[in-house]
């Protein structure tokens, strides 16, 4: 079920939860401003198109409780005498410990196969692809992560930096072991998950896009989409994006 918060309610009342309180009123004000957006390019007049004088059409009433327009963020819903904003939620995380965020780094670590990685703790995230997944943002040069909480598993990087200079492309059968191994080795859910997932590999230039998804959509993500986990390699082997919408959700689903 896809969960929402009214504008009203997105104060929040944790002495503890300032820095939170910022970032999440901040992405208020840039939710809100999409989908305002959204809901005038569905009505705004095209100029160009008025050639000749149009007879007036008389304004069709709007159901209260109609959706004028939805995006990842949330909904702009018709009311008596105005809109209401719903923005989707992010779960508000709790205190974590040195210790617990150590524990992420090091899950970084070993994802990327880098011991000795430099690894910032960068604050509360928010997941594009699972809006209602708790998670910390982390750093390292030219790379974003995101760990959920608690279980301090990674379940997005990508390189937002240069990227290498390629080497030799390796056949597509090697690609796909690649990405094959690294969700074995570093995701607990794959292997079980798997079963319940279809395989649709992709490509984009010399990018392949190795996914598997559900094929039922989630109403919990944006646009319901499915539940899906992806690793993007070069033809070379370098790994550049891995993202995790939740399948664990699928073989050991959050109590209610």
């Amino acid at each position: 079920m896809n969960k929402h918060v009214r504008i009203a309610s997105l104060q929040g009342t944790d002495p503890s939860a300032h820095h939170w309180n910022l970032r999440l009123a901040v992405f208020t004000g840039l939710a809100i401003a999409s989908l305002w957006l959204a809901a005038c390019s569905q009505t705004a007049p095209n100029p160009a198109a008025e050639t000749s004088p149009q007879p007036e059409a008389e304004e069709a009433a709007v159901v209260p409780g109609t959706v004028l327009t939805e995006t990842e963020y949330g909904k702009i819903i018709a009311m008596e005498g105005g809109i209401q904003v719903e923005i989707k939620q992010t779960p508000v995380i709790g205190e974590r410990t040195q210790a617990d965020r150590e524990a992420s780094i090091q899950a970084i670590r070993r994802l990327v196969g880098k011991p000795d990685l430099a690894v910032e703790y960068v604050g509360p995230g928010r997941h594009m692809e699972n809006s209602l997944m708790a998670v910390e943002e982390y750093g390292a040069p030219d790379v974003t992560y995101l760990v959920e909480v608690p279980s301090n598993q990674v379940v997005y990087y990508q390189t937002t930096g240069s990227y290498p200079p390629a080497g030799e492309p390796l056949a597509p059968e090697e690609l796909e072991r690649r990405a094959r191994q690294l969700l074995t080795e570093n995701n607990p859910c794959f292997v079980q998950a798997e079963a319940l997932l279809q395989y649709l590999p992709g490509g984009k230039g010399e990018n392949s896009f190795f996914r598997w998804q559900r094929a039922t959509p989630n109403p919990d993500n944006p646009w319901d989409q499915p539940t899906f986990i992806q690793v993007g390699i070069r033809q070379d082997g370098w790994i550049f994006s891995y993202i995790d919408s939740g399948i664990c959700q699928l073989v050991a689903p959050a109590s209610p």
